[in-house]
Protein backbone atom coordinates (compact mmCIF):
# COMPACT_ATOMS: atom_id res chain seq x y z
CA UNK A 1 0.00 0.00 0.00
CA UNK A 2 1.04 3.18 -0.88
CA UNK A 3 1.42 6.70 1.07
CA UNK A 4 -1.27 7.90 -1.22
CA UNK A 5 -3.55 5.50 -0.61
CA UNK A 6 -2.76 5.51 2.88
CA UNK A 7 -3.78 8.80 3.15
CA UNK A 8 -6.98 8.94 1.16
CA UNK A 9 -7.64 5.55 3.51
CA UNK A 10 -7.12 7.59 6.88
CA UNK A 11 -9.07 10.33 5.70
CA UNK A 12 -12.21 8.43 4.34
CA UNK A 13 -11.75 7.15 7.82
CA UNK A 14 -11.91 10.34 9.55
CA UNK A 15 -14.88 11.48 7.37
CA UNK A 16 -17.12 8.56 8.48
CA UNK A 17 -16.07 8.40 12.25
CA UNK A 18 -16.96 12.11 11.89
CA UNK A 19 -20.32 11.70 10.41
CA UNK A 20 -21.36 9.21 12.85
CA UNK A 21 -20.07 11.55 15.94
CA UNK A 22 -21.72 14.26 14.32
CA UNK A 23 -25.54 13.15 15.72
CA UNK A 24 -27.17 11.91 18.84
CA UNK A 25 -30.07 10.16 19.62
CA UNK A 26 -32.46 11.63 22.58
CA UNK A 27 -35.48 9.52 23.58
CA UNK A 28 -37.89 11.17 25.57
CA UNK A 29 -41.14 9.37 27.02
CA UNK A 30 -43.90 11.96 29.38
CA UNK A 31 -46.50 9.69 31.35
CA UNK A 32 -49.49 10.58 31.38
CA UNK A 33 -50.30 10.39 35.02
CA UNK A 34 -54.03 10.79 34.84
CA UNK A 35 -54.45 13.26 32.28
CA UNK A 36 -57.64 13.83 30.14
CA UNK A 37 -56.69 16.38 28.20
CA UNK A 38 -53.60 17.86 26.36
CA UNK A 39 -51.64 20.62 24.60
CA UNK A 40 -48.41 20.05 23.08
CA UNK A 41 -46.29 22.51 21.19
CA UNK A 42 -43.48 21.02 18.77
CA UNK A 43 -41.38 23.53 16.89
CA UNK A 44 -38.02 21.91 14.43
CA UNK A 45 -35.48 23.55 12.92
CA UNK A 46 -34.09 22.36 10.10
CA UNK A 47 -35.46 18.43 10.63
CA UNK A 48 -37.65 15.77 9.40
CA UNK A 49 -41.01 15.65 11.73
CA UNK A 50 -42.57 12.35 11.43
CA UNK A 51 -45.45 12.27 14.30
CA UNK A 52 -48.20 9.24 15.14
CA UNK A 53 -49.88 7.61 17.46
CA UNK A 54 -48.42 5.33 20.39
CA UNK A 55 -49.91 1.78 21.15
CA UNK A 56 -50.00 1.88 24.41
CA UNK A 57 -51.83 4.47 26.42
CA UNK A 58 -49.48 4.72 29.62
CA UNK A 59 -47.59 7.81 27.95
CA UNK A 60 -48.77 10.98 26.68
CA UNK A 61 -45.63 11.38 24.21
CA UNK A 62 -42.64 9.68 23.31
CA UNK A 63 -40.20 10.72 20.68
CA UNK A 64 -36.87 9.65 19.48
CA UNK A 65 -35.40 12.69 18.09
CA UNK A 66 -31.77 11.89 16.03
CA UNK A 67 -30.63 15.56 16.30
CA UNK A 68 -26.85 17.04 15.61
CA UNK A 69 -24.69 16.70 18.37
CA UNK A 70 -24.07 20.09 20.09
CA UNK A 71 -28.36 20.62 19.48
CA UNK A 72 -30.04 21.34 22.66
CA UNK A 73 -33.66 20.37 22.98
CA UNK A 74 -35.80 23.01 24.96
CA UNK A 75 -38.27 20.93 27.10
CA UNK A 76 -40.97 21.86 29.00
CA UNK A 77 -43.95 20.32 31.21
CA UNK A 78 -46.52 21.74 33.21
CA UNK A 79 -49.66 19.83 34.85
CA UNK A 80 -52.38 21.77 35.98
CA UNK A 81 -55.20 19.15 37.75
CA UNK A 82 -56.32 16.69 34.52
CA UNK A 83 -54.46 18.54 31.99
CA UNK A 84 -50.72 18.66 31.05
CA UNK A 85 -49.04 20.62 28.72
CA UNK A 86 -45.96 19.87 26.90
CA UNK A 87 -43.55 21.91 24.60
CA UNK A 88 -40.57 20.63 22.47
CA UNK A 89 -37.98 22.97 20.94
CA UNK A 90 -34.88 23.15 19.38
CA UNK A 91 -32.51 25.50 20.14
CA UNK A 92 -31.43 26.25 16.23
CA UNK A 93 -28.66 28.52 17.28
CA UNK A 94 -26.06 24.90 17.87
CA UNK A 95 -27.97 22.83 15.46
CA UNK A 96 -25.61 23.23 12.54
CA UNK A 97 -24.36 19.95 10.98
CA UNK A 98 -21.14 19.99 8.66
CA UNK A 99 -21.54 16.73 7.69
CA UNK A 100 -25.23 15.92 6.53
CA UNK A 101 -26.58 16.89 3.39
CA UNK A 102 -30.09 16.22 4.20
CA UNK A 103 -32.06 17.55 7.21
CA UNK A 104 -30.05 18.38 10.34
CA UNK A 105 -32.10 16.44 12.36
CA UNK A 106 -34.76 13.92 12.66
CA UNK A 107 -37.92 13.71 14.78
CA UNK A 108 -40.11 11.23 15.43
CA UNK A 109 -43.75 11.73 17.71
CA UNK A 110 -45.90 9.61 18.93
CA UNK A 111 -48.69 10.54 20.71
CA UNK A 112 -51.17 9.38 23.22
CA UNK A 113 -54.71 8.18 21.10
CA UNK A 114 -57.08 8.59 23.93
CA UNK A 115 -55.94 12.05 25.17
CA UNK A 116 -58.13 14.81 23.81
CA UNK A 117 -55.50 16.91 22.76
CA UNK A 118 -54.70 20.35 21.55
CA UNK A 119 -51.69 20.35 18.96
CA UNK A 120 -49.16 22.98 17.14
CA UNK A 121 -46.83 22.05 15.56
CA UNK A 122 -44.25 24.34 13.82
CA UNK A 123 -41.44 23.77 11.52
CA UNK A 124 -38.75 26.00 10.05
CA UNK A 125 -37.16 24.23 6.92
CA UNK A 126 -37.71 19.86 6.10
CA UNK A 127 -40.51 17.67 5.50
CA UNK A 128 -43.24 16.99 7.92
CA UNK A 129 -45.31 13.56 7.56
CA UNK A 130 -47.99 14.21 10.39
CA UNK A 131 -50.42 10.89 10.74
CA UNK A 132 -53.09 12.17 12.82
CA UNK A 133 -55.74 9.67 11.84
CA UNK A 134 -55.84 7.79 15.59
CA UNK A 135 -55.56 10.66 17.86
CA UNK A 136 -58.32 12.89 19.35
CA UNK A 137 -57.64 16.57 18.75
CA UNK A 138 -59.54 19.73 20.04
CA UNK A 139 -57.71 21.71 17.55
CA UNK A 140 -54.44 21.69 15.59
CA UNK A 141 -52.26 24.13 14.31
CA UNK A 142 -49.62 23.54 11.20
CA UNK A 143 -46.92 26.23 10.25
CA UNK A 144 -44.25 24.71 7.81
CA UNK A 145 -41.58 27.39 6.53
CA UNK A 146 -40.03 25.38 3.88
CA UNK A 147 -40.88 21.94 2.79
CA UNK A 148 -43.28 19.41 2.14
CA UNK A 149 -46.14 18.79 4.28
CA UNK A 150 -48.28 15.87 4.86
CA UNK A 151 -51.02 15.77 7.04
CA UNK A 152 -53.19 12.81 7.56
CA UNK A 153 -56.27 14.31 9.91
CA UNK A 154 -58.06 12.48 12.36
CA UNK A 155 -60.91 10.04 11.83
CA UNK A 156 -62.89 10.88 14.53
CA UNK A 157 -63.89 13.55 16.91
CA UNK A 158 -64.69 17.70 15.88
CA UNK A 159 -62.30 20.06 15.51
CA UNK A 160 -60.91 22.84 13.81
CA UNK A 161 -57.68 22.89 11.99
CA UNK A 162 -55.75 25.41 10.54
CA UNK A 163 -52.56 24.80 8.19
CA UNK A 164 -50.27 26.96 6.64
CA UNK A 165 -47.46 25.72 4.10
CA UNK A 166 -44.67 28.87 3.19
CA UNK A 167 -42.97 27.00 0.46
CA UNK A 168 -43.68 23.54 -0.76
CA UNK A 169 -46.17 21.53 -1.64
CA UNK A 170 -48.91 20.41 0.90
CA UNK A 171 -51.19 17.51 1.07
CA UNK A 172 -54.32 17.07 3.46
CA UNK A 173 -55.76 13.87 3.58
CA UNK A 174 -59.44 13.23 4.93
CA UNK A 175 -60.18 9.51 6.39
CA UNK A 176 -63.66 7.83 5.34
CA UNK A 177 -66.92 9.39 7.74
CA UNK A 178 -64.79 12.59 8.61
CA UNK A 179 -67.25 15.75 7.29
CA UNK A 180 -65.24 18.63 6.29
CA UNK A 181 -65.68 22.37 5.46
CA UNK A 182 -62.31 23.68 4.19
CA UNK A 183 -61.48 26.89 3.13
CA UNK A 184 -58.15 26.82 0.91
CA UNK A 185 -55.84 29.80 -0.39
CA UNK A 186 -53.03 29.22 -2.33
CA UNK A 187 -50.54 32.30 -2.96
CA UNK A 188 -48.87 31.03 -6.31
CA UNK A 189 -49.78 27.40 -6.43
CA UNK A 190 -52.89 25.48 -7.71
CA UNK A 191 -55.76 24.35 -5.29
CA UNK A 192 -57.24 20.98 -5.95
CA UNK A 193 -60.01 19.27 -3.65
CA UNK A 194 -60.84 16.04 -4.50
CA UNK A 195 -64.04 14.20 -2.86
CA UNK A 196 -67.93 14.76 -2.45
CA UNK A 197 -67.96 18.56 -1.60
CA UNK A 198 -69.99 21.18 -2.37
CA UNK A 199 -67.59 24.16 -3.39
CA UNK A 200 -68.79 28.04 -2.84
CA UNK A 201 -65.48 29.99 -4.17
CA UNK A 202 -62.78 29.03 -2.01
CA UNK A 203 -65.08 27.03 0.46
CA UNK A 204 -65.72 23.07 0.07
CA UNK A 205 -67.99 21.77 2.28
CA UNK A 206 -69.21 18.01 2.58
CA UNK A 207 -72.68 17.45 2.38
CA UNK A 208 -74.88 17.33 5.55
CA UNK A 209 -71.41 18.63 7.30
CA UNK A 210 -73.72 20.18 10.06
CA UNK A 211 -75.53 16.84 11.13
CA UNK A 212 -72.03 15.02 11.22
CA UNK A 213 -70.79 13.39 14.68
CA UNK A 214 -67.14 14.15 12.91
CA UNK A 215 -66.39 17.05 11.27
CA UNK A 216 -63.42 19.48 10.78
CA UNK A 217 -63.34 22.94 10.05
CA UNK A 218 -60.42 23.51 8.54
CA UNK A 219 -58.12 26.68 6.80
CA UNK A 220 -55.42 25.55 4.37
CA UNK A 221 -53.01 28.58 3.56
CA UNK A 222 -50.26 27.86 0.78
CA UNK A 223 -47.62 30.16 -0.54
CA UNK A 224 -45.61 29.12 -3.27
CA UNK A 225 -46.42 25.50 -3.69
CA UNK A 226 -49.94 23.26 -4.60
CA UNK A 227 -52.27 22.83 -2.54
CA UNK A 228 -53.81 19.15 -2.26
CA UNK A 229 -56.95 17.90 -0.38
CA UNK A 230 -57.56 14.37 -1.13
CA UNK A 231 -59.92 11.37 0.52
CA UNK A 232 -58.62 8.03 2.93
CA UNK A 233 -60.02 4.81 2.55
CA UNK A 234 -60.35 2.50 5.30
Amino acid sequence: MNITFRTAALAAALSLTALAASSRLERLAYPLDGASRAEVHLQTGVALLELGALESSSLLLRGDLEVPIRARIKSELRRTGEQVMVSLQEDKRLNLNLFKSGPDSHWRIWLNPKTLTRLVVRSGVGEMRLNLRQLRLSALTVQSGVGETVVTLPAQGRLKATIQAGVGALTVRVPRGMAADIRAVAGSGAVTVHGNYQRSGDRYRSPHYARSPHRVDLTLEGGIGEIVVEPLGD
